[in-house]
Formats: structure tokens, sequence, C-alpha cells
């Protein structure tokens, strides 16, 4: 009974506390509360993106909390305000935020997540002079965000790649975080001295997450860091390499020279270049069509008078040929330079015509000499002599 009534009386001073009052008038302050040892917070505990507070309630009487986070207004909730469900007066126009109440002398903790700070708001109290406004209790800043390169714009480019460009727009993500937050960034770029001599070092200071530069040849290496508001750098960002090409692959053929060839023909060629991607190699009869070769093969790596292919020319008419060779860098780089070709002629069928010591265009042996006309056939390597001095055209009287 005694407690029943002890909460009638609660809640008469409660509202007695308000009836008179037409709208939410805060008349305290925390720190007040905390000296006049009335319901009041305090800060325990701070970190990154979180503090805690212990909410302390030395009386037997009833006083809730608001919060809220970043000075976020939409968090206010729908739910019936507790105000308004005692009847006080005048408490209509006062929004709702998450709340909770403490009614005997009790303490209770809680951890709230925020980017920048958490406020409480003392709305009701055991009496009206009690009541607070927002008081903000402060986070941590997170660190700053280490920026990280994603792309390439203009052309869009991943890194790593490699192009025949003369200039590009280097684009990063924007970072966040720092005392008083990111307000530029500092690109530095590690590139390739114009005369070919080496390496030079250059940065500046950007406020925005891109920049356009012009690149000479040769491999770029391009990073960024961010800075706050108080001159604090973050980490570097992952470095990021772009290399411009614009010279295409020097092609030659080496083997066979322009000529006769025949049997098995070893075509050798030389490819070079900064950054080869493959080479074409086939060839192609008298009609243009091709009629071997292995096509497109795909190669990385410079190489001077290498076997590209054994030729069985046995495998083919004789006749016209023409080998050809090209290659087409990483870049996309191909020019007059980038392109081969040899005409020759496949001769497999010995001549049946030539001097009786050319053994070379024998089929048998070499040529061989008959002074009888009974004679096995050579082939098209014959030599018939008819020596009989009574043979029909060899006699004086004929």
């Amino acid at each position: 009974m005694k407690k029943i009534l002890l909460s009638i009386l609660m809640l008469g001073v409660l509202l007695a506390s308000f009836g008179a009052v037409s709208a939410y008038s805060p008349a305290s302050t925390n720190d007040l509360n905390r000296d006049n040892n009335w319901a009041h917070v305090n800060e325990i505990g701070v970190d990154v993106g979180e503090v805690t507070l212990e909410f302390v309630q030395p009386r037997s009487f009833y006083s809730c909390f608001e919060y809220r986070t970043d000075g976020d207004t939409g968090q206010v909730i729908d739910e019936e305000h507790f105000l308004e469900y005692y009847g006080v007066p005048g408490s209509e126009g006062l929004q709702q935020y998450p709340y909770f109440c403490l009614s005997t002398p009790s303490t209770q903790v809680e951890t709230f997540l925020a980017n920048e700070y958490v406020e409480i708001r003392l709305f009701a109290g055991a009496e009206g002079d009690e009541r607070f406004d927002w008081t903000r209790f402060d986070v941590l800043p997170a660190p700053l965000s280490e920026p990280e390169i994603t792309g390439f714009i203009n052309p869009s480019l991943p890194c790593g790649a490699i192009a025949n460009i003369h200039s590009t727009t280097v684009d990063w993500t924007d970072s966040v975080g720092g005392v008083g937050g990111v307000v530029g960034y500092q690109y530095t770029i590690n590139y390739p001295l114009a005369d070919g001599s080496g390496q030079g070092n250059w940065s500046t200071f950007v406020t925005s997450s891109q920049y356009t530069g012009s690149l000479n040849e040769g491999v770029h290496t391009i990073k960024v860091r961010a800075k706050d508001a108080e001159g604090n750098f973050s980490e570097w960002s992952n470095e990021c390499q772009i290399t411009a090409d614009w010279t295409a692959p020097d092609v030659e053929i080496i083997n066979p020279a322009e000529g006769i060839v025949s049997g098995s023909v070893d075509i050798r060629g030389s490819v070079i270049d900064f950054n080869p991607h493959h080479y074409w190699l086939a060839i192609y009869d008298s009609s243009n069509i091709n009629i071997v070769g292995p096509g497109t093969v795909n190669e990385n790596e410079s190489f001077t008078d290498k076997s590209l292919m054994l030729w069985e020319t046995t495998s083919v008419p004789d006749g016209e040929y023409i080998i050809k060779l090209e290659a087409r860098d990483a870049a996309g780089n191909k020019d007059s330079g980038s392109i081969d070709w040899v005409e020759v002629t496949v001769k497999n069928i010995p001549d049946p015509v030539g001097p009786p010591t050319d053994k070379s265009q024998c089929m048998k042996d070499g040529w061989k000499l008959f002074d009888n006309p009974v004679f096995r056939n050579q082939g098209d390597c014959i030599s018939y002599i008819q020596s009989n001095q009574n043979a029909k055209g060899n006699r004086k009287d004929n």
C-alpha cells in the first residue's frame, strides 16, 4: 500500500511540475544537475566512433533520458510520447527520440556508436527544473581512410595498363576522416625522363581526387595520400603503374633469304620491342592463299634470330611463295617496320637439263654415260651417247 501511494505521489509531483508548462522549456543543465545531485550523465569512456556514458539517478524519482547521434533528426520514433502518455499538458509539440527511464537510485551504462558525437536530453524529471536540453558527447574521429586508386579515365585504364597514350587522368576514391575532414591529396609520380637517362620524381597537392598530366614514354608509378584540416597525412595509397608506349616493334625475317628453297626450311626471325605481345607468321602461294603457318603466336619477350617454324617444302608444289612475319606490341603499336616478307621459289623436282657433272639435279647417283644403247632408265638424269661407229648416223657413208 505504501509503494502504491508513493508511486501516486511521484506521478502527482511529475504532473504538477509540468502542469503549468505550455511547452518543453529546459530549466537546468547536465553539469548543474551533477552539482545538485540530481539526474545526470557522466562520460566514462570514449573511443574511435563510440562513447560510453553512465546515466545516474540519485533519488527515488522518474528521470527519462532521450538520445540521438550526430544530430540526426531522422531518428525520431513514432511511439507514444512519455509525457503525452501521462497526460502532461503542452508536451504535444516535443519530438520523441529513443529513451529510457530510471526511477530509483540507480545507474545505467550505455555505449553509443556515432561518427562525430552523441546527444542526451533529460525530458522528464521529478522536478521541472531538472530538465536539460541536448548535451553533446564527442567520439574520437575515425583515422584517415587510406585513399586507393581505383582506375584511370581519359581513357579508362586499369593499374598496370600499357597504352600508346601521351597523357591521362588519374582518378582515385575520396577519403574521409581526419581532424576537420580531408582537405586535399598529395599526388606523387615516379616517371621516366624524356632523354631516357633514368627516372625522376614529381609531387603536387590537389583538392579533388583526380589529376590530369602528360606522360613520357616508359613506366610511371603513381601514389597519393590524404591530408586533413590539421595537416595530418594518411598512409600512402597502393602504387599504381601505367606504361606509355608509342614505339612499334621492329620485325625481320632472318632465314630464308630470297631465292630458291627446297626440302626442310628453318624459318627464323627477330621481333624487337619494349613491350612485345604477339607476332603472326604465315606463308602464301602465288594466288595469295595462306597455305601454312602458325598464325598468331602470343609472345611477351623480344627475340633475335629465333626458329619460328620448320617448313617442309616437299608438301607443296614447286612455285613462288611469300613468307610474311608481322608483330604488334601490348600497346597496340604496329607500323611498316613491324612487317617483313620474303619471296622464295620452291624447287624440289630436279631440272632434266644440266651439265653431266651436276649431280644435284640427278635422281639417282648423278649422271650416267652409256656407250651401249641398251640401258636401264635412270630417271631424268640420263645422257645417252651413241659411240658405236657402225651405228646409223655415225657411218661416214651415211
